[in-house]
């Protein structure tokens, strides 16, 4: 693999998507076929907005697979104003292929989501509209070549030795 050195993005939690159909045939099979570490997860509430085809509705949604990251939706009451509302977020993993060495570009990351929303349809059934999306976390990195051997440049880079000497004494 070739890495480009650059500071991107690593990994973010979006939210504010709409679940519009879940095909818990499709998600159930899928889950059981596949030999990579996956969960799901399906909880009915007849409250719920998040209706399936069959009639019943979604209390919960959360599936898990290494290659998309996690996804969870819920049917939610506001303890304070009894609101209720339904909440959905994607922890979006960089990479398909577990692999978090290589952070994104913009333009990557645009792709990646749209990829990930493609397979949660394809392979799980869940089709969403992801038109009013947004981004409640993001993590950014700095990929870059180390002159030194990792366990050293980790040294250089530990809490410890980034705490300035005063405050290292007063909390040793």
């Amino acid at each position: 693999m070739n890495l480009l050195e650059r500071i991107g993005i690593d990994r973010s939690v979006l939210c504010d998507f709409i679940v519009l159909r879940v095909d818990t045939e499709k998600l159930k099979n899928n889950i059981q076929n596949e030999g990579e570490k996956s969960y799901s997860k399906i909880v009915y509430d007849d409250k719920s907005p998040v209706e399936l085809e069959n009639g019943k509705r979604v209390g919960k949604l959360v599936i898990k697979n290494s290659r998309i990251g996690k996804l969870t939706v819920s049917f939610e009451k506001n303890n304070l104003s009894g609101k209720q509302y339904v909440n959905s977020s994607l922890e979006l993993m960089v990479s398909a292929d577990n692999n978090n060495i290589q952070n994104l570009n913009t333009a990557e990351y645009q792709t990646r989501i749209i990829d990930v929303f493609n397979e949660l349809e394809e392979r799980y059934g869940v089709i969403v509209d992801y038109s009013t999306i947004m981004i409640k976390k993001l993590e950014l990195n700095a990929t870059f070549f180390l002159n030194e051997a990792y366990e050293k440049a980790a040294n250089l880079t530990s809490n410890q030795k980034c705490t300035p000497k005063k405050i290292r004494k007063k909390s040793e």
